[in-house]
């Protein structure tokens, strides 16, 4: 997919992210965000990056933080807080994002090494139903995403479309492969896959819903 077009070049070590192009050869420094200071820890670092319609490129970093907060006992205790922070390539800065989100260790996207640019925004799935979408331009949260099946094998964009597949039966190598509806209301189961030897796949119409 297009967002994949640059690399990006990360050392733990380094004070700079290095954004490469392979069509032109050349690359760009990108100062590394101090997480340090502010007591965030880093997470992971995507990029956004179409050609067809831009230059420019944004990088959409994903950390979290801790603090201390009172819960219904009147207790302290420890909470993750979730953001973001884009880089955009034509102002050359970075910026925080407004929305944060409270999440338990639980249910954190485990991928947000690996998100799907969709319909302008960036995706993420975890092993326990909780999806989450971030507008990159808006730089916030869109909390209208549907809850992804139990367990997504692949998630990903193809022709346009964002698609999650699940395995129905292992043992009988058998899938189900579902859309997002664009409009962000559903998943849409559009087809039965069955791998094994001497078998067809069956093909659905839209009315079957999740």
């Amino acid at each position: 997919s297009l967002h994949d077009a640059l690399p990006i070049l990360l050392d733990d070590y380094a004070r700079e992210f290095v954004v490469c192009n392979p069509t032109t050869r050349q690359h760009r420094l990108v100062p590394r965000l101090d997480f340090q200071e502010g007591g965030r820890e880093f997470l992971a670092l995507n990029i956004v990056f179409d050609p067809l319609k831009s230059e420019h490129y944004k990088l959409v970093c994903a950390w979290c933080e801790q603090e201390m907060i009172t819960n219904n006992f009147g207790q302290l205790v420890p909470s993750d807080f979730h953001g973001f922070s884009v880089y955009a390539s034509e102002k050359g800065s970075w910026r925080d994002s407004e929305d944060i989100l409270e999440m338990e260790d639980l249910y954190l996207p485990n991928y947000f090494r690996n998100g799907v640019l969709w319909n302008g925004n960036f995706h993420w799935v975890s092993d326990f139903e909780y999806s989450l979408c971030f507008d990159p331009d808006k730089e916030f949260f869109n909390l209208t995403m549907p809850l992804a099946r139990w367990y997504f094998w692949s998630f990903g964009e193809s022709g346009g479309c964002l698609y999650g597949i699940e395995i129905n039966d292992p043992e009988a190598m058998l899938f189900d492969i579902f859309e997002m509806a664009r409009d962000y209301s559903q998943w849409v189961l559009k087809c039965h896959v069955d791998l094994t030897p001497d078998r067809k796949s069956t093909r659905l119409n839209s009315s079957h819903k999740r």
